[in-house]
């Protein structure tokens, strides 16, 4: 992902995430994927730790 790309990926994923149906652990890492692209580590860290955590939920149910 470019720059303008990482910021319309996350724009789309914000999007996705305010739908009901959407707490997805793809959603987490993509969108860690998308910050890190964006250049803001911190957040991107934070979503690769919660797609880890909604994955281990998700096995464990």
């Amino acid at each position: 992902m470019l720059g303008g790309e990482a910021g319309k990926a996350l724009a789309t994923i914000e999007r996705l995430e305010e739908l009901e149906s959407a707490d997805h652990p793809a959603l987490a890492l993509l969108k860690g994927k998308a910050l890190l692209a964006a250049g803001r580590p911190v957040e991107a860290r934070r979503s690769f730790q919660d797609f880890l955590a909604q994955r281990e939920l998700n096995e464990h149910a």
